[in-house]
């Protein structure tokens, strides 16, 4: 019951103290290309040739020391680690091709060819858009291809052939990584019933690009110091009653900004394109393509954010034995003061989209282009949030007590009894200015005002956590046997993402944003981002709004555990564990339509519903901007089942290991607020934002199987040893006292959840494709891993002919019936082994050698494959790993 403020697993960390002699280590780890193996991406880069392995330098370095200041009193302990880290890659780009950059584009008709591809013909465009003249006037800052055999070639209605760009360029470009972290110890035993302890800890890191590939990037980098310190007063009642009370205060800053690093653009980069408006950070918008010839986007939308947060902590622990119990009590309290400037996702600088809409001609049967599109400044959305540094400080108290009595009612039966209560104030706006909405009837609240709360949403008082646990060894198992069980609750408010929480309504928040209302016409970049005209009007913007009764995610946790002891050296554990969790925060589609597209404009909102934030333009007012509304809500579930068994051998005869075997189930309804890197999952909002069960299927993390080991062995080899006893000093210097290391990581793949591009239309974030009839795996490779039976091969929406496809997109009649993690991912294997050797120096000093060898066999674990249905070309093509080449670090490490 002493921790909480988190659900899963803690981690405890104690900082060393120093002693009355001195003692510490030093040491550096480096690794660069030269003893790495090249990776698979390299390998498959283009079909002739293999890339030479990306150059890459990494050290680690620091040490520790500790000693007394005054004898028996005041000691210290220092400690510091550094990295430095330098890479390079080879990235690609798809940029115009040299006769798109004339005007003269590929354009996609509805006719095919005898082998059922589309024709294309070739269209000229006039280039009025300002900054597609200056990108195709500076060669120097928008280069030409220079990979032109990696453009796709298609044939031309009427005969003939040209190429559409896909990754017709590459370029090198440099990333890098310092960080610079330590801390300070003091203790003082000021008497022998107090000792005061002080921790100052100081970090700073940073990381990003160096250099970039292509002038046209605007990477952004990232800086995140910290500096904090803590105070701990152990003081000693009696011999059976202890209290530890402790304060500190951290402050952790993140930042990541746009940097121009080819210094083309600078301040005034829009200015230099013909785009109006204030440029707080360097470089210029973002420039997205998205249909026809899509080309790799250009810019950056300035996506950045600055954020710092300061931390109290504040708490008490007393510890009381009394006879058979031993009892502990306290609380905690801590104090967050979050003041952050987030420019949206639409970015400081801002971005502009182009998909073709505008230079599409149904009367010829041409498609769209969107790299058209651009040249005739057309573009089918825009936004930009703030542009200039302004700060949001938001705050609240995390409170906490527990109570805990470890009870040994018999000597082979312990009894833990606890409960802790934790109390999460809601966030508040320091200033007040924050906003929410009530997506059912559309009224509006301001923070602090006519009797609105200064959080906007409700307190919750109900975060009772009981522990209950037991341990038992039976009397006829002679202390070999014991069998344990525990049940507890976990109660936390889930964090959030910035870019849905309160302070980012208007007025307070601007996002100048934009999307084209069919038929109009669309937006000219020397338009820039036009504000909002009325800075409090919610039309047309991405509104976010919290559920009133908001409540912390419970999560109950259970487990039944057995161990048996075979001999002094190894145990068998064998266990069950569970999990069930409710009230999980997720985010969902607050103003879904519920009607299909084709019906929109007669789409009727049920008042039970949604009526104040229509997602479409409506019969009344069919030129409205669309709403987004993303609500925030505690509503999703998951639960976890699993077996367990772990053998474990302590070291005898030069040998230590542990092995662990887990069979599990983990299934959910949601995916969570921060998604899931390397994974084909299904979106964080619901497919239907009526009907969260709809979304229940394996988590993304859900894996059937898992097997790891690690361990050691002493090899007996040396001076000593059970071979080579009797060998010389010099002998033994070279291959006695060495040791081998390996850790060992397997498990089965991830759920996959095929998805679609959206045709039904009535949900802005996600949809999932249809699925027709099981899916018939034959001959899987990396290029289908789904196999090239029929039913690998998506079908149109709408498809006449289903007979054959397991999925195909999402019709435009409903929602996409393909269910989440219907499918697996490759599998993961990973061998990792070291080999080290201690020097002795004097008596008590030594030398240590180490070279860790990572994925020593060069296993290559697959990354999840294409899952959009409605990507024919690509679906189920696997194009990145899971795991890393093998690489190999050495390391030194003197120890005193």
């Amino acid at each position: 019951a002493e921790y909480g403020n988190a659900n899963g697993g803690q981690i405890v960390m104690v900082t060393k103290s120093g002693t009355n002699h001195f003692h510490g280590n030093a040491f550096w780890f480096l690794e660069n290309q030269n003893l790495n193996a090249n990776s698979w991406s390299n390998k498959h880069t283009t079909p002739d040739s293999i890339a030479p392995v990306n150059p890459f330098n990494r050290s680690l370095f620091g040490g520790t020391l500790g000693g007394p200041v005054k004898r028996d009193k005041l000691f210290f302990f220092f400690d510091y680690q550094g990295a430095r880290q330098h890479t390079n890659n080879t990235t690609f780009y798809a940029v115009p091709t040299d006769q798109m950059r004339t005007g003269l584009v590929p354009v996609q008709t509805n006719q095919k060819d005898s082998s059922g591809n589309p024709l294309y013909v070739l269209k000229q465009f006039n280039t009025v858009n300002p900054a597609a003249q200056f990108f195709l006037s500076h060669p120097d800052i928008y280069p030409a291809q220079t990979i032109p055999g990696n453009n796709t070639i298609v044939n031309l209605l009427g005969g003939g052939s040209t190429s559409i760009p896909v990754r017709n360029y590459s370029g090198a470009e440099k990333q890098f990584v310092q960080n610079d972290q330590g801390d300070i110890k003091i203790d003082w035993q000021i008497r022998q019933n107090d000792l005061v302890s002080g921790r100052f800890t100081i970090g700073r890191e940073y990381d990003g690009n160096s250099t970039v590939s292509i002038p046209t990037e605007i990477p952004l980098n990232n800086a995140d110091p910290y500096t904090g310190f803590i105070v701990n007063w152990t003081h000693t009642f009696s011999s059976n009653v202890v209290s530890e009370a402790r304060a500190g205060y951290g402050r952790s800053r993140y930042t990541n900004f746009p940097v121009d690093l080819a210094g083309n653009f600078g301040l005034d980069g829009n200015q230099k394109l013909g785009i109006p408006g204030v440029q707080g950070f360097p470089g210029f918008s973002q420039m997205n393509f998205n249909g026809g010839t899509s080309l790799t986007a250009i810019g950056s939308s300035g996506a950045s954010s600055d954020s710092i947060a300061n931390t109290f902590t504040y708490g008490d622990n007393v510890s009381w034995q009394l006879g058979k119990h031993t009892v502990k009590f306290g609380g905690q309290a801590l104090r967050y003061q979050q003041n952050r400037y987030y420019a949206g996702n639409d970015g400081a600088l801002g971005q502009f989209g182009f998909d073709g809409r505008y230079t599409k001609d149904d009367a010829a049967g041409l498609a769209g282009d969107s790299f058209a599109d651009f040249l005739v400044d057309q573009a089918e959305f825009y936004g930009q949030g703030p542009s200039v540094v302004s700060r949001l400080g938001q705050r609240q108290w995390r409170d906490a007590l527990f109570f805990q009595d470890d009870w040994k009612l018999m000597p082979n039966l312990t009894i833990n009894l606890g409960l802790r209560w934790e109390w999460d104030q809601p966030l508040y706006e320091v200033n007040n200015k924050q906003v929410n909405v009530n997506i059912f009837t559309g009224a509006i609240s301001y923070a602090g005002q006519n009797g609105a709360s200064k959080a906007l949403y409700n307190s919750y008082w109900g975060g009772f956590m009981p522990r209950i646990g037991f341990a038992f060894s039976p009397e006829s198992f002679h202390d070999r046997f014991v069998i344990r069980g525990g049940y507890a609750i976990t109660n936390f408010m889930e964090g959030t993402v910035a870019s849905l929480r309160l302070p980012l309504n208007p007025p307070f928040f601007i996002d100048a944003s934009g999307n084209a209302i069919q038929g109009a016409p669309g937006f000219l970049l020397e338009n820039g981002f036009p504000a909002p005209a009325n800075p409090r009007s919610f039309d047309g913007l991405n509104i976010r709004a919290w559920q009133p009764d908001l409540k912390p995610a419970l999560i109950q946790q259970f487990n039944l555990t057995s161990e048996y002891q075979f001999n002094n050296n190894m145990s068998l554990v064998v266990a069950y564990l569970g999990q069930i969790g409710n009230h999980l925060v997720d985010p969902r589609e607050g103003n879904q339509a519920p009607c299909p597209d084709q019906a929109i404009q007669a789409c009727q909102y049920p008042l039970a519903k949604f009526p104040a934030f229509p997602q479409y333009p409506t019969p009344d007012n069919p030129t409205r901007s669309p709403n987004i509304v993303s609500y925030t809500e505690s509503e999703a579930m998951m639960n976890y089942n699993a077996l367990q068994a772990s053998l474990r051998k302590r070291t005898s005869n030069g040998l230590e290991f542990l092995a662990n075997y887990t069979y599990s189930k983990s299934m959910s309804n949601n995916l969570g607020y921060y998604g899931a890197n390397g994974v084909a999952s299904q979106s964080a909002y619901w497919q239907n934002a009526y009907d969260g069960g709809a979304d229940y299927g394996p988590a993304f993390f859900d894996t059937t199987h898992i097997f790891s080991f690690s361990g050691y062995y002493d090899l007996p080899f040396g001076r000593g040893k059970m071979f080579g006893s009797g060998m010389n000093r010099f002998e033994d210097l070279a291959v006695g006292g060495w040791k081998l290391g390996a850790v060992a990581s397997l498990h089965s793949g991830f759920p996959v959840t095929i998805s679609s591009n959206r045709f039904y239309n009535v949900n802005q974030r996600t949809d999932r494709a249809t699925h027709y009839h099981p899916l018939k795996i034959t001959d899987r490779s990396t290029d289908h891993w789904f196999g090239t039976d029929p039913s690998a091969l998506p079908c149109a929406s709408d498809a006449t002919n289903v007979t054959t496809c397991a999925y195909g997109e999402e019709s435009s009649t409903g929602f996409g019936t393909a269910r989440v993690g219907s499918e697996r991912a490759p599998s993961y294997k990973d061998f990792d082994m070291a080999a080290s050797k201690q020097f002795s120096i004097t008596e008590g000093s030594n030398l240590e050698f180490r070279a860790d060898f990572f994925n020593l066999l060069n296993t290559v674990s697959l990354g999840s494959p294409s899952n959009n249905a409605s990507g024919f070309a690509t679906f189920g093509q696997i194009t990145s790993t899971n795991s890393v080449e093998r690489q190999i670090q050495l390391a030194l490490k003197y120890t005193f």
